[in-house]
């Protein structure tokens, strides 16, 4: 297997053990099913946080050329003032685009053309 190949042995051990564990759950072995789901325990060194992963989707996508267009969740605020008859400018735009958080996605989505996008 070309992952082996110029790998330390402990690299090679911990792949060995994570091929076997990613078969494992394709074969059924590893996991509690109860007929709809299964329920599995993922070991936290293989889980990536949403801030690797935002900066592993802007690496890769700097790498492909043309120009990116970035589209935002929001153009204004929504909130308002409590006479109801002026919107509120606590909060710029900018601000409220530039909002980052663990769970829910970014409020900034960057697309290029040719590239492939999950939504």
């Amino acid at each position: 297997m070309r992952l082996l190949n110029s790998a330390s042995d402990s690299d090679i051990l911990e792949r060995k053990l994570f091929f076997d564990w990613v078969l494992g759950i394709g074969d059924g072995k590893i996991g509690e099913s109860n007929g709809v789901d299964i329920q599995l325990d993922i070991p936290s060194n293989l889980l990536i946080s949403s801030i690797d992963l935002y900066q592993i989707n802007n690496y890769m996508l700097d790498l492909i050329l043309g120009e990116a267009k970035i589209y935002l969740s929001r153009d204004s605020p929504h909130s308002q003032n409590m006479d109801g008859d002026v919107i509120d400018n606590v909060h710029t735009l900018e601000f409220l685009n530039t909002i980052d958080t663990s769970g829910p996605a970014n409020h900034k989505l960057r697309l290029k053309v040719r590239v492939s996008t999950m939504l």
